[in-house]
């Protein structure tokens, strides 16, 4: 009868100690998927934060002048006040005046 309760108890003991290695893991998964979430944001924040990035390299790549006369006309099509004929405050007459 002695010899059983042993095997028994050892049965159980390996059993409560696989419950509390799962239930620690569980616990850190946990913890680490929180602490990305919190540094990171989440899946779907840091997915628009990389095509974001994408989308600026792209631009400046495209907007990159090639020339004198490309860098005007990039210049003309981002600042309006800068078209031959015109101040581009017709078109923003309501903005104040910043004194720029």
């Amino acid at each position: 009868m002695a010899l059983g309760l042993k095997g028994r108890h050892a049965g159980m003991v390996f059993v409560a100690d696989d419950l509390a290695a799962w239930l620690v893991f569980i616990l850190a998964e946990t913890g680490r998927n929180k602490l990305t979430s919190l540094v990171l944001g989440d899946d779907q924040k840091r997915a628009l934060r990389s095509a974001a990035r994408v989308a600026v390299q792209r631009t400046a790549a495209e907007l990159r002048p090639r020339d004198a006369k490309q860098a005007e006309h990039i210049a003309l099509v981002i600042n309006p006040a800068r078209r031959p004929g015109g101040s581009g405050r017709q078109r923003h007459a309501s903005l104040p005046d910043t004194g720029g």
